[in-house]
């Protein structure tokens, strides 16, 4: 949609992290990168993946739904800069949009306390087998030259409805 409505060219404004950078404003083409997105393949796609925590706790996750990043893009909406506990709150939000349930348990409030509880593995865990569910459509990160020092550098692109639908 946002081909066909503003065109190919998407603008996004970046400064690099090298010594005396300033902010730059870089064109990503969007038909090459649409032209790369993995494919979404119906035959073969997983609805849930399960996976095993401490060998006693079975969770079911699910792909990601655009309700959810609506959801998480309005948790940081209007903030220029995030602390740390904004931080592990939307990545605590992220992990639990992508679990259905833990053993029988749906309810996302218990799942939450019950997430905070887990070492950094077991939440590693789960997120990777969420994450494989998800593996498809634009990868989120370009490679843009840095007009400052001229090294390579990966941005992710801010791909959330309304900075993208917005001109």
């Amino acid at each position: 949609m946002r081909l066909t409505t503003y065109g190919s060219e998407y603008r996004i404004e970046v400064k690099h992290d090298c010594e005396k950078a300033i902010k730059h404003s870089y064109v990503v083409d969007l038909e090459s990168l649409a032209a790369s997105m993995k494919k979404l393949d119906p035959t073969i796609i997983e609805s849930t993946r399960v996976v095993i925590i401490d060998g006693v706790f079975k969770v079911v996750t699910r792909p990601m739904r655009f309700s959810d990043v609506v959801k998480l893009f309005h948790q940081s909406e209007g903030k220029k800069e995030l602390s740390p506990d904004d931080i592990k709150s939307i990545a605590l939000s992220n992990l639990l949009s992508m679990i259905e349930r833990v053993d029988d348990t749906t309810d996302p409030m218990f799942i939450e306390q019950w997430l905070k509880t887990l070492t950094t593995p077991s939440i590693n865990k789960i997120t990777e087998a969420a994450s494989q569910l998800n593996d498809w459509g634009p990868d989120q990160v370009v490679k843009l030259k840095c007009r400052d020092c001229g090294e390579e550098m990966r941005v992710e692109l801010p791909l959330n409805p309304v900075s993208f639908f917005s001109e």
